[in-house]
């Protein structure tokens, strides 16, 4: 995001992050299970997001939160300290906090590039820089309260696993949510935005309604909710991994079928019924299980963002090898083999076949004419013109350069013949000036209807001998073998 310093609306955004900040310390205080330390810490995850959707102007309501928390910290536990000392504290921390977390973003955005979480490889990338990232926070956090006079009962040694593990919970749960809500208020705001919400968009598998998204999550959720319940109970003896099991299938379900925008929504809404739950229960006994978990769930999810990418990609390769790319007819490879699939199954139904064949008249002449450029344009026409008046149920196939086959199932020779008619008629009349034709573009057609226990290629035979009767007899006509 470039706003220039001295704008306005520069500093108005960064009093609404820094108020964000500071309401989202209220919440990981609330968690708090011993002081300075929480199942999770939102902040840090706001941080972070705050960095990779505006580079190094977060700094400024990082610094703000900071230090407006430092305060209502020491009011809270009572620190006898003057302000200038607290203020001292604060600025401290908020450089250190800042530093760590603006580092890291500023490698993810430089090692990811357009990526954005949309590959394994960036993903890998993303989890071993933000473990980084938490873990140098935790450690230059602690030294700063300390060194500032602020008391951490047991200091380093005792608090680094838990503030960086609470740290590093957050920010894999939280990050990539705060993103898209970060570019969702930019965007109201009429602000640039950092991508990441698009990135993130563009990620899915299908486009299902809102709803069998919100089902998959309730019943995720209900679940997680239901066995931390269960799990107060200590004659059953319910393991944290199952939980971890509960919680990863519905994901794994979301993220293959929901896409990447709602995936990162149900890791957020799953990590954070965990804590809930884990908090409401009283589980904190066994809070480095409950956050190992949330951790397990987090990196599940964002490797399976990378999910809908690849089933895109393979929906991609599968058209290009399907379908020739400039007429959409099948493939001459691919036709054949639905073609002499069809003819196979054709006894179990007994159902009539039917073929039809047909060329484009002078086609050459049209390419010496009017350009190849112009022949790819007709050849186009034709193509679309074919499929408008196909049946779903029709094979169409592009066999040679200007040569195309259809498969009729369920259609008599007459059927087939009435069909071949209307298809050479409408070609005939079309617009062909809208594509710098200026006379009309017929073509020939052979027609035959497939014997029983007859080929695919015993069928195109005789079709293209009714093909060539028809080319003889003057073109722009339907034979019929």
């Amino acid at each position: 995001m470039r706003l220039r310093l001295n704008s306005p609306r520069f500093w108005f955004l960064q009093l609404g992050l820094a108020l964000g900040w500071i309401g989202i310390w209220h919440v990981g205080r609330l968690l708090e299970y011993t002081p300075h330390t929480s199942l999770w810490f939102p902040p840090a995850a706001l941080t972070l997001a705050l960095f990779l959707a505006q580079g190094p102007s977060a700094a400024v309501p990082v610094m703000v939160g900071a230090v407006v928390a430092t305060f209502h910290s020491a009011a809270l536990y009572g620190d006898p300290r003057s302000a200038p000392w607290l203020l001292l504290t604060g600025l401290t921390f908020g450089i250190v906090h800042a530093s760590a977390y603006g580092f890291g973003a500023w490698l993810i955005r430089r090692l990811s590039g357009s990526d954005r979480l949309a590959t394994p490889g960036s993903v890998v990338r993303f989890l071993i820089i933000v473990t980084f990232a938490s873990l140098a926070a935790a450690v230059a956090g602690i030294v700063s309260l300390t060194s500032t006079g602020t008391f951490v009962e047991g200091g380093l040694a005792k608090n680094l696993v838990p503030w960086w593990i609470g740290d590093l919970v957050a920010v894999v749960t939280l990050a990539p949510l705060l993103l898209v809500a970060m570019d969702y208020v930019f965007r109201r705001m009429g602000l640039p935005q950092s991508g990441w919400s698009d990135a993130f968009g563009r990620l899915r598998a299908h486009d299902l309604p809102a709803r069998s998204f919100l089902v998959k999550l309730a019943v995720a959720a209900g679940s997680a909710a239901l066995l931390c319940a269960l799990a107060t109970i200590d004659q059953l003896g319910l393991p944290v991994a199952l939980v971890v099991y509960v919680l990863i299938v519905p994901l794994m379900w979301i993220a293959h079928t929901e896409g990447g925008l709602r995936t990162v929504i149900g890791v957020a809404v799953l990590a954070t019924v965990v804590v809930l739950v884990t908090r409401l229960f009283g589980l904190t006994e066994q809070a480095f299980n409950y956050q190992a978990a949330m951790i397990a769930i987090a990196a599940t999810g964002l490797f399976n963002l990378t999910v809908p990418r690849l089933y895109a990609a393979n929906r991609r390769l599968l058209h290009l090898v399907t379908f020739d790319q400039l007429t959409g007819a099948r493939a001459r490879s691919v036709f054949l083999e639905a073609a002499q699939d069809l003819l196979e199954r054709r006894v179990r139904y007994d159902m009539a076949v039917s073929l039809l064949l047909f060329d484009i008249d002078h086609f050459k002449r049209v390419n010496d004419t009017f350009g190849h450029a112009a022949g790819d344009a007709v050849l186009a026409e034709i193509g679309r013109i074919s499929r408008q008046e196909l049946r779903a149920i029709d094979l169409l196939g592009r066999i040679g350069g200007e040569e195309f086959a259809v498969l009729v199932p369920r259609a008599t020779r007459e059927k087939a013949v009435a069909l071949a008619d209307r298809l050479r008629t409408t070609f005939e009349s079309a617009d062909w000036q809208s594509v710098h034709i200026d006379r009309p573009v017929t073509a020939s057609f052979g027609v035959v209807s497939v014997k029983e226990g007859e080929s695919i290629g015993e069928a195109l035979d005789r079709a293209d001998g009714a093909l060539y009767e028809a080319k003889g007899a003057g073109r722009n006509r339907v034979c019929v073998a």
